[in-house]
């Protein structure tokens, strides 16, 4: 017995230091020999038996470092750091509920194990996930509990072992905000209930005006049509020549579309345009972004969204809606008459990664509405209030906005 307690020693330390694999499988065989004679493991006290679970999880028995290490804290119950040593086995071998009894047994008996503080709010965390996990729906006990627990437990903030959880709350926290992630078609974007929400607001007696800048294939444009009512006017603007012939298919039945093959910008000029393909939506990006990745070009014709309405005797626009990879803000400032004069009701944008680029940012937008307008992020099924401008709103995840003039009621 004493001879096997000697080389479990050993061997913990040449283990404890990386050493030889040999040695290690060749631990392996004796634990599992030895620990069938339980008349020896009787002969143990709480510190063989701590080692002997560190020698056991070391070589992958962890059914057997489980029970050396209860043995332990049952030999010697005031001991934290047995305790300890339980229940980060229970942890890392997927069971945190049962972990978390070990942790708060440790940290009764030593106030000051700041591991076991740590590994007990780690386990928390873990087992409140996991439970939700089983159910789709916002677990109400869970969130309170993570509330709870973070304002509680203000030495979990800025720890290094706590960012992988950290990282995946803010991701799909960000997600759940309507942030990147779920915004791949007009359903999820939001889009299509900032379009009813828009069409609630439009008289039925009138005959609205809609612009919708960067049209795309016309998936929008179409949904306008079809909420809008027979007397609503489309006006589609699309530069990417490849992309207009498809548009020009989706619209071709409907008259009230008015289909542009041209941008709108802040002045009146022809420029070139890039893409990463030729079926690609096309962008106006700096030079150090092209070289990289953008192997498209196209010749396009700008023109002032002031100029236009001017030449098409447009002295109202309903909905203004654009999706133009950034350059939305050069399009607002070329509707600077129009919106001076109350002109434009909806003013609907995106707010996305093409901003980096353009050294953009969303307090660009808020600065230059926030005087007429009320600005909300656009969710699935509601309009959320950007009351104030933080830093916390400079998220480039795509994203949309609804701007509501205030004499919108």
């Amino acid at each position: 017995m004493q001879k096997y307690k000697i080389f479990i020693e050993k061997a913990y330390q040449m283990l404890k230091e990386g050493k030889d694999e040999e040695t290690r499988t060749q631990l392996r065989d004796i634990i599992l020999d030895q620990i069938k004679d339980r008349e020896n493991l009787k002969k143990y006290n709480s510190e063989d038996y701590i080692k002997l679970g560190e020698c056991c999880n070391l070589v992958g028995l962890y059914t057997e470092a489980v029970k050396s290490f209860s043995e332990a804290v049952r030999l010697a119950p005031n001991r934290d750091d047995a305790w300890l040593y339980l229940g980060k086995i229970l942890q890392n071998n997927g069971k945190p509920e049962n972990a978390i009894s070990a942790f708060e047994k440790a940290i009764a008996i030593n106030p000051n194990q700041y591991e076991a503080q740590e590994k007990l709010l780690q386990c928390k965390i873990s087992t409140a996930f996991n439970t939700s996990s089983k159910d789709c729906n916002i677990n109400n006990i869970l969130f309170d509990g993570i509330v709870k627990l973070l304002k509680s437990n203000k030495d979990i903030l800025g720890k290094i072992a706590f960012q992988p959880f950290f990282e995946w709350l803010y991701l799909y926290s960000i997600t759940g905000m309507n942030y990147g992630g779920i915004v791949d078609n007009i359903h999820t974007s939001g889009e299509l209930f900032a379009i009813k929400h828009v069409a609630k607001h439009i008289a039925p007696e009138k005959d609205p005006i809609v612009f919708d800048v960067g049209a795309n294939k016309g998936e929008f444009s179409l949904k306008v049509l079809e909420y809008f009512g027979k007397n609503v006017n489309v006006y589609c603007f699309e530069p990417s020549i490849l992309i207009f012939k498809e548009l020009q298919l989706a619209l071709k039945e409907f008259p009230n579309a008015k289909l542009l093959n041209i941008a709108l910008g802040l002045g009146n000029e022809t420029v070139t345009m890039y893409g990463h393909t030729s079926s690609s939506g096309l962008e106006v990006c700096p030079e150090n972004v092209r070289k990289k990745a953008m192997n498209y070009t196209e010749r396009v014709n700008f023109m002032r969204l002031d100029d236009f309405c001017k030449q098409h005797h447009i002295d109202h626009i309903d909905y203004l809606k654009m999706d133009v990879e950034g350059c939305e803000l050069n399009i607002l400032k070329s509707a600077q008459n129009m919106i001076n004069s109350d002109s434009i009701d909806f003013i609907h944008f995106e707010f996305n990664h093409p901003s980096i680029y353009l050294k953009l940012f969303f307090k660009d937008y808020y600065d230059f509405l926030s005087p007429k307008y009320s600005i909300y992020r656009i969710l699935q099924d509601g309009l959320c209030p950007i009351q104030n401008y933080s830093e916390h709103c400079e998220i480039f995840a795509n994203s949309n906005y609804l701007a509501i003039a205030n004499w919108i009621k």
